[in-house]
């Protein structure tokens, strides 16, 4: 097969390797694939993972919507008592089931994919989806509950455990210490020296001044005992 033939196979859509000839064949090794890389590299087709094989395509090549469902539903397996379509590919703890679709993004949020292929609308980064069924290795689009980022908090009002809790996670997550923070709030000048004076930015002296940020719970003694235990 000739680097021409290839080319005009490839301009079609989607070619697998092993449909342009026997990958172990002395004739693939020969002509095919140093013909596959020359192409390749003058930029006129590119390679592509398809589930476990190699496939090429022209540059510019996507996937089209149902073959791209079909796709990932095929990764599928059916729960049998829920009808659940449950993902039995790569799974990230904080973002669920995860993908990659020849010719799109790696490491592509399932249920989003299912979500905006099935409406034809795009999401948001604000947008999250959630099973109904509480089974995180579901993606069918049946189960799929749109909502805000935030929105299970919003209105919600949180307990001093909580907001102690929260304050503890921030001060174990900043890079500025306790003498720092002491330090700022005993400063006399304004923020904006302040933070020059520390080399941190104007809104984080400010957080910090204010009591937003880096507030002591256990000033008065309460939780102090919890928040040494958590310390330990």
């Amino acid at each position: 097969m000739t680097k021409a033939e290839i080319l005009q196979r490839v301009q079609a859509g989607l070619v697998l390797a092993q449909t342009l000839g026997d990958t172990q064949s002395f004739a693939w090794r020969r002509h095919i694939a140093p013909a596959l890389k020359e192409l390749e590299s003058e930029g006129r087709i590119k390679r592509l993972k398809v589930g476990e094989w190699i496939g090429y395509a022209l540059p510019d090549w996507q996937m089209p919507a149902d073959e791209q469902l079909a796709y990932i539903l095929g990764k599928c397996r059916i729960d049998r008592e829920t009808g659940c379509q449950l993902w039995a590919g790569a799974t990230n703890g904080r973002q669920g089931p995860l993908t990659y679709v020849p010719g799109g993004k790696p490491k592509t949020s399932v249920r989003r994919l299912v979500w905006e292929l099935t409406t034809g609308k795009q999401l948001t980064r604000m947008d999250v989806l959630l099973p109904r069924c509480g089974d995180p290795a579901c993606v069918a689009f049946a189960c799929i509950k749109k909502s805000k980022r935030g929105q299970s908090q919003k209105g919600r009002k949180l307990s001093l455990l909580t907001r102690m809790r929260q304050a503890i996670g921030r001060k174990q997550r900043s890079h500025i210490s306790d003498d720092v923070v002491k330090q700022l709030r005993a400063f006399e000048g304004t923020n904006k020296q302040a933070a020059e004076r520390f080399g941190l930015t104007k809104s984080a002296v400010q957080g910090i001044r204010s009591g937003r940020n880096r507030r002591e719970y256990a000033a008065n003694g309460i939780f102090t005992q919890l928040i040494e235990r958590k310390a330990a």
